[in-house]
């Protein structure tokens, strides 16, 4: 059974399938609360941001597909396994590039330190924080609700996991494997907290100054953060594809042949081969694939106009979400309601129509979620910069000595 969902042909259009279930989510009444992005400079990233969530959507449904079946958590597809972790290096590359571009476009004034640093809380954790409530639900339910642990493990684990998991993913309540609840999509907005710290340094690349202030800051977080999380190496080298990315799509003649609709074929390809190299990602080949391909769509190349349209666009404003999200309703639906014990999963077809459901759901709740927290938030960004900064002034007039 398992050999029939990850052959090639029933992978591809299942993933199809997901992803058009997604597209037409967007297009009903739910959908309408999410505007089409502002910028149109890098529409093909927005587009892109999407089909890489509903691609870890699909690498994780294929994860429960085992458990479903054959009570395991394995993953039998090259295929599928590259679908998820090619993708969150793809993601990686998304942010390295978007925030170096704006270092290398700043032409008068130093960056905004204190505001980016603002913009990423605000960004993050509010959707974040309701992930992890409805973490601590489904712990509940698991558990029947009875607390299985003394007050201060229990207090200390939520706090780690608070705290997007820096300190680790341990158990909660002693629910083993806490972490497949959510998928361990986690660990990856680690790595994003290490960039983010590491920015002001990494900007030292450009001709752009850096305050002294902000290299010090930088310096000291980068290092707590690498000594606490022990990061692989070869992950973080994702992030210089996008930073690569940011700077070859200055080279004119270059970033109109990356654009054209006869590269598009070869992007394709690429990406294919990409998926089917290795096990894994996080090597030098495949990374420097996935840099070529991330590099060609951050220029401008739509794949045929899949990517810039605004309905694709309007997927990848709820990235954030679906990629948040989809494990818990996997989990909910699959594992804590009635619909994951019937036999009938056992039928990929049937298991697939699940998905589909789940798919939907989770592109709503998403869109629920960018509409009511994550874009309140952002609006938040500039009186929050403006009220600490001048706190800080304030505060430092308070303390100037007088004579």
């Amino acid at each position: 059974m398992l050999d029939q969902v990850t052959s090639t042909p029933f992978t591809l259009l299942a993933v199809a399938a997901v992803y058009l279930v997604a597209i037409a989510t967007m297009n009903t009444k739910v959908g309408s609360m999410i505007p089409v992005p502002n910028s149109e400079r890098f529409a093909s990233l927005d587009g892109l941001r999407g089909m890489l969530a509903i691609f870890v959507l699909c690498h994780h449904s294929l994860y429960w597909y085992g458990r479903v079946t054959a009570g395991t958590w394995t993953m039998p597809s090259m295929l599928f396994e590259n679908l998820g972790k090619a993708s969150v290096c793809l993601f990686f590359m998304v942010s390295s590039f978007l925030f170096y571009n704006k270092v290398l476009a700043i032409q008068t004034s130093p960056m905004d330190w204190p505001r980016f640093a603002i913009s990423r809380v605000l960004r993050l954790f509010p959707l974040y924080l309701l992930a992890m409530a409805l973490l601590m639900i489904e712990v509940g339910i698991t558990s029947e609700w009875h607390i299985n642990e003394s007050p201060l493990s229990l207090l200390k684990s939520i706090l780690s996991w608070l705290g997007f998991t820096i300190l680790g993913t341990p158990d909660i309540n002693q629910i083993k494997n806490t972490n497949l609840i959510i998928a361990g999509v986690t660990w990856s907005l680690v790595y994003e907290w290490i960039f983010y710290a590491a920015l002001p340094i990494i900007a030292l690349l450009s001709p752009r100054k850096v305050p002294f202030s902000a290299l010090l800051l930088s310096a000291a977080i980068s290092l707590l953060l690498y000594r606490v999380i022990h990061p692989d190496p070869f992950i973080l080298i994702a992030f210089l594809g996008g930073i690569a990315a940011a700077v070859i799509v200055r080279w004119g003649r270059l970033n109109t042949l990356l654009r054209s609709n006869w590269t598009a074929p070869i992007l394709i390809f690429l990406l294919y081969k990409s998926f089917t190299l290795h096990y894994k990602p996080w090597n030098p080949e495949t990374l420097l694939i996935l840099t070529v391909i991330f590099t060609a769509i951050s220029a401008g190349n739509s794949i045929f106009g899949t990517l810039d349209k605004p309905v694709p666009r309007k997927l990848g404003e709820v990235s954030y979400g679906i990629y948040l999200f989809h494990g818990l309703i996997l989990y909910g639906i699959l594992q804590l309601s009635p619909i994951g014990q019937l036999a009938a999963l056992q039928t990929s077809s049937i298991y697939l129509a699940a998905i589909l459901g789940i798919t939907t759901l989770t592109v709503a709740l998403s869109c629920i979620g960018f509409r009511f927290i994550e874009s309140p938030a952002m609006a938040l960004v500039n009186p929050t910069t403006a009220n600490l900064r001048n706190s800080w002034h304030q505060l430092r007039h308070n303390l100037t000595p007088r004579f």
